[in-house]
């Protein structure tokens, strides 16, 4: 399965977290700015991630038409939702805004649905970290908790079961690795259409 079906299914096929815009392939494959503030705007109406986080004017995407002011917006989102799940995104605002890395931009919205599940509290925590200008952890510092939770996938059936023995061996890697393996484990959960992966983080 493609990479950005994984995104429809996380976003729209199995959870109606995002309504409209539709999620076509088209979209998906090569983002742009206004379908991610129109994606990203409908996942927070709809669950409340993110509240407080954007100005009134970053709300409205006709305010947001400079490359500075696009870049800025994607941060604060990139780093909300790495800051609420421990984690690195690997999506980079400065190549979204220029149409590349389509794969890294479906990474981040996949990892952005399973951080509308967290806790609320951890959320709104996450919020406050990122408006006081902090930024969300290296591959280095962040990370294994919610690698960590792709092991109960083991007790689910045989779903994913070779991401068991990448996510023990992460914690083993010294920190000038752990990206290759991280990107494999990304790899894995696109490639086995790994619809479980969000309700790993309702538990």
């Amino acid at each position: 399965m493609a990479y950005w079906e994984v995104t429809q299914k996380l976003l729209q096929t199995e959870t109606c977290i995002v309504r409209k815009p539709r999620l076509t392939e088209t979209l998906l494959k090569k983002p742009p700015f206004r379908f991610l503030h129109d994606v990203i705007s409908e996942a927070c109406r709809q669950t409340g991630f993110a509240k407080g986080l954007f100005s009134p004017e970053e709300l409205l995407s006709t305010n947001i038409k400079d490359k500075e002011s696009k870049v800025k917006y994607l941060w604060k989102i990139i780093n909300c939702v790495g800051l609420t799940l421990n984690a690195s995104v690997p999506a980079r605002p400065l190549k979204i805004v220029a149409g590349l890395e389509a794969e890294q931009t479906n990474v981040f919205l996949q990892m952005f649905a399973i951080a509308t599940t967290i806790e609320s509290s951890i959320q709104q925590q996450s919020v406050n970290r990122v408006l006081a200008g902090e930024i969300m952890p290296s591959v280095d510092q962040g990370g294994m908790e919610w690698i960590q939770q792709l092991k109960v996938l083991k007790s689910q059936g045989q779903h994913n079961s070779d991401i068991q023995p990448l996510a023990n061996a992460l914690a083993n890697k010294p920190s000038h690795e752990k990206q290759d393996t991280l990107d494999n484990i990304q790899s894995t959960l696109i490639e086995t259409n790994n619809v479980r992966f969000m309700n790993l983080f309702k538990q």
